[in-house]
Formats: structure tokens, sequence, C-alpha cells
């Protein structure tokens, strides 16, 4: 008797290094740092990944990720040091088209940094 166990395909999508910073106070209009999907591989979620921190012991970092301008999840961070948290979503379905995946970035107090932002999409 033998079985088969499926294993999710994964693939890293987006990856970006550069570190960003915010001291605002509520999320901006538009996305601070994005990336343009197209679901070509028939992803059934993506995973993004965020490393990020608060300087101010107390106080709280917030990353929303945004799926064609509509908030659908959020990160956030009361360590001091960095810290790698990740959200899996829905991957948008759209057949023949491509969906813009934003982050927006605030703070309840201090500043907030982030980098090492990556996003994966995943077949099951």
């Amino acid at each position: 008797m033998s079985f088969w166990y499926p294993v999710p395909r994964v693939a890293i999508l987006a990856f970006d290094e550069l570190e960003t910073s915010t001291t605002a106070t509520s999320y901006p209009t538009s996305d601070q740092k994005y990336f343009l999907f197209a679901n070509t591989w028939r992803f059934v979620r993506l995973r993004v990944v965020i490393e990020g921190r608060i300087d101010t012991s107390g106080q709280t970092a917030y990353a929303g990720i945004y799926v064609a301008g509509s908030q659908v999840a959020e990160l956030s961070w009361t360590e001091t040091s960095y810290t790698v948290k990740y959200v899996d979503i829905t991957a948008p379905t759209s057949p023949n088209t491509t969906t813009q995946i934003g982050l927006r970035f605030r703070v309840t107090g201090g500043t907030g940094y982030f980098r090492m932002i990556e996003i994966y999409g995943v077949t099951q």
C-alpha cells in the first residue's frame, strides 16, 4: 500500500530588502510599497512576510496588506528589535489580469521600521 501526499508548491514572487520607516498614526491613502501580481500559476494563497520593529517600548507598528486598494490583512509589532512575521491571504483569481498587492504602514507612536518584505505564492 502506498500513500501520496500532495506537497504544496511555493514560489517567491516578490522581494524587497530596502528599509522603510514611518511615524504616521494612520494608514496613507495610497500604497507605500506595491507589487503587481498575475495569477498565471493558479496560486490559491499568498504568504506575505515582513521583518519589522518599533523604536519605542509600549508602542505598536502596523503593516496593512491591501489587494486592489482594499485592506485584507494586518501585521503588528511591539518588539523593539527586528522580528519576522507573516500572514496568508487568498490569492486574487481574476484570469488574464494583473492585481496590485500593496503595503501601507502606521504606528501608534514612535517610529516603525520595515524591511525584508517577501511575497510567496502557494498552490495548495
